[in-house]
């Protein structure tokens, strides 16, 4: 098997000429009528292959083997461009071989969508660099959570989204007299609330819920001897109607008049 042989008499002897086909050794019966030879196994190598997946390419073959074309193996972050030289191995061929695997790296993306009417943050690049984040993002009347997906070390294979999640905050529901405004200060909702004019004695159930009551004001009046009319009022409030005073009396006197005013219209 695997073997040649010829004979021819030399010195009135048999003399038997052997050697291996191609593809075949280690002979046995040398120099016999019955020599027979290995089928040889050669190695296929592999090179720049480190991190990829070339599990359905052989390591080995012989001159019997059916013809190899070898498959394109997979690599994150990169396409396979061709092996070199080109990855066939017909029938019939022998020796070792070595096959070195091409690549080119792939460009991707990684978008921070901050969900906060600004333009998204696109970082470009290849698969594998590092990139810087940006800083962290702000949004009326909301305080930030977080993003919804980590944040990888470098770029990855495919595009990547990330967007920000927000905790909105509680709106100011301000009660009686009082003012509520509501802003985001190192991240925290913070409230500033205050009484109106003519309302005092800020309260806040909650810091978003502030009221105030109603403030009553005194009035004073100077009648120099006279006589106060019975129907002008001592107090007034913001929410008093408009106050006409009353003339006063005082004997032997006619009543000219207010100071500064006849009516108290707040």
């Amino acid at each position: 098997m695997g073997a040649s042989c010829s004979l021819s008499v030399v010195a009135n002897s048999c003399t038997y000429t052997t050697s291996c086909n191609a593809g075949y050794g280690d002979m046995t019966g040398n120099a016999t009528a019955t020599p027979s030879c290995t089928l040889q196994t050669y190695t296929i190598t592999y090179e720049g292959i480190t991190g990829a997946n070339n599990f359905d390419n052989p390591s080995e073959y012989t001159i019997l083997t059916p013809t190899i074309i070898l498959t394109e193996p997979q690599k994150e972050g990169h396409t396979f461009k061709g092996w070199t030289p080109e990855g066939i191995i017909e029938q019939g061929s022998s020796g070792p071989k070595t096959f070195t695997a091409t690549w080119e790296i792939k460009k991707s993306s990684i978008t921070f969508d901050f969900d906060n009417g600004e333009e998204p943050f696109v970082i470009s690049g290849n698969y594998g660099d590092s990139f810087g984040t940006p800083d962290q993002p702000t949004k009326d009347g909301n305080t930030f959570s977080g993003w919804d997906k980590t944040i990888p070390a470098m770029i990855q294979e495919e595009p990547l989204t990330i967007t920000a999640i927000w905790d909105p905050c509680t709106l100011c529901d301000a009660g009686t007299g009082a003012t509520c405004s509501l802003s985001v200060v190192d991240n925290q909702c913070t409230y500033s609330n205050s009484c109106i004019a003519g309302y005092t004695g800020l309260q806040q159930e909650e810091p978003y819920k502030p009221s105030c009551t109603i403030e009553t004001y005194d009035i004073s009046y100077k009648l120099n001897g006279g006589q106060n009319h019975p129907d002008n009022p001592l107090h007034y409030t913001i929410e008093s109607d408009k106050i006409d005073l009353q003339d006063p009396t005082k004997e032997g006197y006619d009543f000219q008049g207010w100071e500064p005013k006849n009516f108290i219209n707040h």
